[in-house]
């Protein structure tokens, strides 16, 4: 029990991945085919994780609470990567380079002007 509570801080693909390794049973349990708990691991890991716990034992209210917030937890872990690109201005050199000579156009181009206006 304390390998998998350190596999879960470990992230839920390696978790769920080495559940699936050690106990292939609760798996088959679940999941009629390994294309479903596959595609869950690499898309949406935290809820593939939580349907494992909590299907074998059949769907209550409580269960489908438990899915949804698993579910919500996937679409954060999505959304917030691409918040801290936003916010570090994750990308290539090339890209930021190239947003450099595009900032720099604009003010050479107001200083011209106010340059041409000075000389008149």
């Amino acid at each position: 029990m304390c390998v998998f509570i350190i596999l879960i801080f470990l992230g839920p693909r390696v978790a769920t991945a080495f559940w699936w390794l050690f106990q292939p049973a609760r798996f088959d349990l679940t999941f009629s085919s390994f294309i479903v708990p596959l595609l869950g691991i690499i898309f949406i890991p935290w809820t593939t994780l939580m349907y494992v716990i909590v299907a074998p034992g059949g769907l209550s209210f409580w269960n489908w609470l438990f899915l949804g917030l698993a579910l919500v937890l996937d679409i954060a872990s999505y959304g917030g990567g691409s918040k801290y690109c936003k916010d570090k201005k994750c990308g290539t050199k090339k890209e930021e380079n190239l947003s450099a000579s595009v900032e720099a156009k604009p003010v050479a181009s107001t200083e011209n002007k106010s340059n041409e206006e000075e000389n008149r």
